[in-house]
Protein backbone atom coordinates (compact mmCIF):
# COMPACT_ATOMS: atom_id res chain seq x y z
CA UNK A 1 0.00 0.00 0.00
CA UNK A 2 2.79 2.68 0.69
CA UNK A 3 5.56 0.95 -1.87
CA UNK A 4 4.45 3.18 -4.69
CA UNK A 5 7.27 5.25 -6.17
CA UNK A 6 7.54 8.50 -4.85
CA UNK A 7 7.44 11.76 -7.00
CA UNK A 8 11.25 12.79 -7.97
CA UNK A 9 9.77 16.77 -7.38
CA UNK A 10 8.19 16.09 -4.35
CA UNK A 11 10.97 13.95 -2.87
CA UNK A 12 14.26 16.10 -3.88
CA UNK A 13 12.11 18.92 -2.07
CA UNK A 14 11.84 17.27 1.07
CA UNK A 15 14.58 14.93 1.97
CA UNK A 16 17.97 14.17 1.13
CA UNK A 17 18.75 12.79 -1.94
CA UNK A 18 20.34 9.80 -0.22
CA UNK A 19 17.43 8.71 1.63
CA UNK A 20 15.08 9.09 -0.84
CA UNK A 21 17.57 6.31 -2.67
CA UNK A 22 16.76 3.62 -0.02
CA UNK A 23 14.66 0.82 -1.79
CA UNK A 24 10.94 0.44 0.07
CA UNK A 25 11.65 -2.43 2.87
CA UNK A 26 9.56 -5.54 2.30
CA UNK A 27 7.30 -7.59 4.63
CA UNK A 28 9.65 -10.01 5.46
CA UNK A 29 12.49 -7.48 6.42
CA UNK A 30 10.43 -5.56 7.85
CA UNK A 31 8.97 -8.31 10.52
CA UNK A 32 12.68 -8.88 10.64
CA UNK A 33 13.68 -6.22 12.09
CA UNK A 34 10.63 -5.72 14.66
CA UNK A 35 11.57 -9.49 15.66
CA UNK A 36 14.81 -8.39 16.37
CA UNK A 37 13.40 -5.39 18.09
CA UNK A 38 11.05 -7.24 20.40
CA UNK A 39 14.45 -9.59 21.22
CA UNK A 40 15.74 -6.66 23.11
CA UNK A 41 13.14 -6.51 25.66
CA UNK A 42 9.93 -5.53 25.99
CA UNK A 43 7.58 -2.54 25.80
CA UNK A 44 6.37 -1.45 28.73
CA UNK A 45 4.14 1.57 30.21
CA UNK A 46 6.09 4.22 32.51
CA UNK A 47 4.69 7.34 33.53
CA UNK A 48 1.38 6.88 30.63
CA UNK A 49 3.96 6.78 27.58
CA UNK A 50 5.59 3.35 26.51
CA UNK A 51 9.41 2.39 26.29
CA UNK A 52 11.08 -0.62 25.60
CA UNK A 53 12.98 -1.69 28.36
CA UNK A 54 16.60 -2.57 27.28
CA UNK A 55 20.20 -2.32 28.83
CA UNK A 56 22.62 -0.12 28.45
CA UNK A 57 24.72 -2.28 26.12
CA UNK A 58 22.04 -2.93 23.56
CA UNK A 59 21.09 0.84 23.15
CA UNK A 60 23.10 1.67 20.24
CA UNK A 61 21.88 -1.91 18.26
CA UNK A 62 17.98 -0.46 19.37
CA UNK A 63 19.26 2.82 17.30
CA UNK A 64 19.94 1.28 15.13
CA UNK A 65 17.16 -0.93 14.20
CA UNK A 66 15.00 1.93 15.07
CA UNK A 67 16.57 4.06 12.31
CA UNK A 68 16.63 1.22 9.41
CA UNK A 69 12.92 0.74 10.19
CA UNK A 70 12.18 4.07 10.05
CA UNK A 71 13.97 4.88 6.99
CA UNK A 72 12.71 1.72 4.84
CA UNK A 73 9.01 3.52 5.35
CA UNK A 74 9.78 6.89 4.85
CA UNK A 75 7.31 7.04 1.99
CA UNK A 76 4.76 7.25 4.83
CA UNK A 77 5.69 10.57 5.57
CA UNK A 78 6.60 12.07 2.53
CA UNK A 79 3.26 11.12 0.89
CA UNK A 80 1.36 12.60 4.06
CA UNK A 81 2.90 15.79 3.62
CA UNK A 82 2.38 16.16 0.23
CA UNK A 83 -1.22 15.24 0.32
CA UNK A 84 -1.49 18.17 3.05
CA UNK A 85 1.45 20.49 2.04
CA UNK A 86 -0.02 24.02 1.23
CA UNK A 87 -0.84 25.70 4.80
CA UNK A 88 2.61 24.77 5.82
CA UNK A 89 6.15 23.71 4.22
CA UNK A 90 5.93 20.15 3.55
CA UNK A 91 9.69 19.41 4.56
CA UNK A 92 8.29 20.83 7.86
CA UNK A 93 5.24 18.09 7.92
CA UNK A 94 7.85 15.61 6.49
CA UNK A 95 10.30 15.84 9.39
CA UNK A 96 7.76 16.33 12.01
CA UNK A 97 5.96 12.75 10.65
CA UNK A 98 9.35 11.00 10.59
CA UNK A 99 9.89 11.69 14.50
CA UNK A 100 6.87 10.13 15.26
CA UNK A 101 7.88 7.38 12.69
CA UNK A 102 11.10 6.79 14.76
CA UNK A 103 8.93 6.60 18.06
CA UNK A 104 6.41 4.04 16.32
CA UNK A 105 9.65 1.92 15.32
CA UNK A 106 10.88 1.31 18.74
CA UNK A 107 7.92 1.15 20.51
CA UNK A 108 5.50 -1.37 18.50
CA UNK A 109 4.91 -4.26 19.75
CA UNK A 110 4.16 -6.51 16.85
CA UNK A 111 2.42 -8.55 19.65
CA UNK A 112 -0.38 -6.45 19.92
CA UNK A 113 -2.28 -8.03 16.61
CA UNK A 114 -1.94 -4.36 14.36
CA UNK A 115 -0.09 -4.10 11.02
CA UNK A 116 3.02 -1.93 11.57
CA UNK A 117 2.32 0.06 7.97
CA UNK A 118 -0.72 0.83 9.03
CA UNK A 119 -0.45 1.57 12.57
CA UNK A 120 2.87 3.58 11.64
CA UNK A 121 0.50 5.64 8.82
CA UNK A 122 -2.08 6.58 11.40
CA UNK A 123 0.23 7.63 14.01
CA UNK A 124 2.26 10.05 11.33
CA UNK A 125 -1.09 11.61 9.97
CA UNK A 126 -2.27 12.45 13.40
CA UNK A 127 0.89 14.45 14.47
CA UNK A 128 1.05 16.25 10.97
CA UNK A 129 -2.68 17.12 11.40
CA UNK A 130 -1.67 18.20 14.91
CA UNK A 131 1.17 20.21 13.59
CA UNK A 132 -1.16 22.08 11.01
CA UNK A 133 -3.65 22.94 13.86
CA UNK A 134 -1.13 24.58 16.18
CA UNK A 135 0.75 26.13 13.67
CA UNK A 136 -1.02 26.85 10.49
CA UNK A 137 -3.38 29.38 11.54
CA UNK A 138 -3.08 33.47 12.10
CA UNK A 139 -5.11 32.70 15.44
CA UNK A 140 -3.89 29.37 17.31
CA UNK A 141 -6.66 27.28 18.79
CA UNK A 142 -5.93 24.49 20.74
CA UNK A 143 -6.08 21.08 19.06
CA UNK A 144 -9.49 19.67 21.09
CA UNK A 145 -11.00 23.07 19.76
CA UNK A 146 -9.57 22.13 15.95
CA UNK A 147 -10.51 18.58 16.10
CA UNK A 148 -13.65 19.45 17.29
CA UNK A 149 -14.83 21.54 14.43
CA UNK A 150 -13.97 18.88 10.99
CA UNK A 151 -16.64 19.25 8.66
CA UNK A 152 -19.44 16.77 9.51
CA UNK A 153 -20.21 13.37 7.19
CA UNK A 154 -22.81 14.30 4.68
CA UNK A 155 -25.66 11.30 5.91
CA UNK A 156 -25.22 13.39 9.26
CA UNK A 157 -25.38 16.62 7.81
CA UNK A 158 -28.84 15.04 6.18
CA UNK A 159 -29.98 14.35 9.02
CA UNK A 160 -29.52 17.13 10.81
CA UNK A 161 -30.94 19.29 7.95
CA UNK A 162 -34.10 16.95 7.96
CA UNK A 163 -34.96 17.53 11.56
CA UNK A 164 -34.70 21.27 11.14
CA UNK A 165 -37.75 21.27 8.35
CA UNK A 166 -35.01 22.46 6.08
CA UNK A 167 -34.98 19.80 3.37
CA UNK A 168 -32.39 17.39 2.42
CA UNK A 169 -28.94 18.88 1.51
CA UNK A 170 -28.66 18.83 -2.17
CA UNK A 171 -32.20 17.72 -3.52
CA UNK A 172 -32.38 17.97 -6.89
CA UNK A 173 -35.58 20.77 -7.61
CA UNK A 174 -35.93 22.16 -3.99
CA UNK A 175 -34.00 24.78 -2.14
CA UNK A 176 -33.89 25.15 1.68
CA UNK A 177 -36.67 26.49 3.27
CA UNK A 178 -36.22 29.59 5.92
CA UNK A 179 -37.35 28.51 9.00
CA UNK A 180 -41.01 30.52 9.55
CA UNK A 181 -40.68 33.95 11.52
CA UNK A 182 -43.09 35.20 14.19
CA UNK A 183 -43.24 39.12 14.03
CA UNK A 184 -44.67 38.86 17.32
CA UNK A 185 -41.89 37.27 18.84
CA UNK A 186 -39.15 39.24 16.71
CA UNK A 187 -40.14 42.39 17.81
CA UNK A 188 -40.26 41.60 21.89
CA UNK A 189 -36.65 40.26 20.96
CA UNK A 190 -35.45 43.90 19.26
CA UNK A 191 -37.19 45.42 22.12
CA UNK A 192 -35.51 43.62 24.86
CA UNK A 193 -32.06 43.91 23.35
CA UNK A 194 -32.94 47.94 22.71
CA UNK A 195 -33.48 47.66 26.65
CA UNK A 196 -30.47 46.51 27.47
CA UNK A 197 -28.35 48.70 25.70
CA UNK A 198 -30.01 52.02 26.79
CA UNK A 199 -29.77 50.74 30.11
CA UNK A 200 -25.48 49.92 29.74
CA UNK A 201 -25.36 53.63 27.91
CA UNK A 202 -27.37 55.77 30.85
CA UNK A 203 -24.74 53.35 32.99
CA UNK A 204 -22.03 55.07 31.51
CA UNK A 205 -23.17 58.40 32.49
CA UNK A 206 -22.69 60.00 35.46
CA UNK A 207 -25.34 58.82 38.35
CA UNK A 208 -27.21 62.42 37.94
CA UNK A 209 -27.30 62.65 34.05
CA UNK A 210 -28.68 59.30 33.42
CA UNK A 211 -31.14 59.84 36.64
CA UNK A 212 -32.57 62.79 34.77
CA UNK A 213 -32.45 61.14 31.35
CA UNK A 214 -34.45 58.35 32.48
CA UNK A 215 -37.08 60.46 33.94
CA UNK A 216 -37.17 63.19 31.21
CA UNK A 217 -37.63 59.85 28.71
CA UNK A 218 -39.59 57.86 31.10
CA UNK A 219 -36.96 54.79 31.01
CA UNK A 220 -38.08 52.71 33.42
CA UNK A 221 -40.07 55.44 35.22
CA UNK A 222 -43.43 57.83 34.26
CA UNK A 223 -42.20 60.73 32.12
CA UNK A 224 -41.93 64.04 34.78
CA UNK A 225 -41.68 67.36 33.61
CA UNK A 226 -38.60 70.01 34.29
CA UNK A 227 -40.18 71.55 37.08
CA UNK A 228 -41.19 67.91 38.91
CA UNK A 229 -37.50 66.59 38.48
CA UNK A 230 -36.18 70.03 39.68
CA UNK A 231 -38.31 69.55 42.92
CA UNK A 232 -37.37 66.22 43.50
CA UNK A 233 -33.71 67.10 43.27
CA UNK A 234 -33.52 69.93 44.63
CA UNK A 235 -32.70 72.01 41.44
CA UNK A 236 -34.08 74.71 39.10
CA UNK A 237 -35.99 74.13 36.04
CA UNK A 238 -33.37 75.88 34.29
CA UNK A 239 -30.58 73.93 35.97
CA UNK A 240 -32.56 70.34 35.02
CA UNK A 241 -32.72 71.57 31.14
CA UNK A 242 -28.73 72.53 31.16
CA UNK A 243 -27.77 68.72 32.87
CA UNK A 244 -30.38 67.42 30.24
CA UNK A 245 -28.61 69.04 27.60
CA UNK A 246 -25.16 67.96 28.32
CA UNK A 247 -26.28 63.98 28.60
CA UNK A 248 -27.97 64.24 25.09
CA UNK A 249 -24.54 65.95 23.74
CA UNK A 250 -22.56 62.65 25.24
CA UNK A 251 -24.90 60.75 23.22
CA UNK A 252 -24.34 62.08 20.25
CA UNK A 253 -21.13 61.00 19.72
CA UNK A 254 -18.35 58.09 20.37
CA UNK A 255 -18.80 54.38 21.76
CA UNK A 256 -22.69 55.37 22.87
CA UNK A 257 -23.84 56.88 19.64
CA UNK A 258 -22.88 53.78 17.58
CA UNK A 259 -24.12 51.78 20.11
CA UNK A 260 -27.79 53.24 20.37
CA UNK A 261 -27.41 53.58 16.42
CA UNK A 262 -27.10 49.56 15.95
CA UNK A 263 -30.42 48.87 18.06
CA UNK A 264 -32.91 52.26 16.62
CA UNK A 265 -35.83 51.20 15.03
CA UNK A 266 -35.91 51.03 11.69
Amino acid sequence: MYRRPIPVAVAARLFDRNLIALPAMSPAETDRLLSELAALGPVVRVRGRRRRVVCAADRGRLIELRNRLACGHLGICLRCAARRAGRLDPADLAQVGFLRLLRVAEVFDPGCGAIFTVYACQQVRVVVDRAIARRAGLIRLPVRAVEGTRPLPPAEVDRLTRRARLGPRGAAGSAPVAPERVPEFEAAEAAGRREWVVAGVLASLPDRDAEILRARFGIGTPEQTLEAIGARLGLTRERVRQIEGRALERLRYGPRRVRLEAVAPT
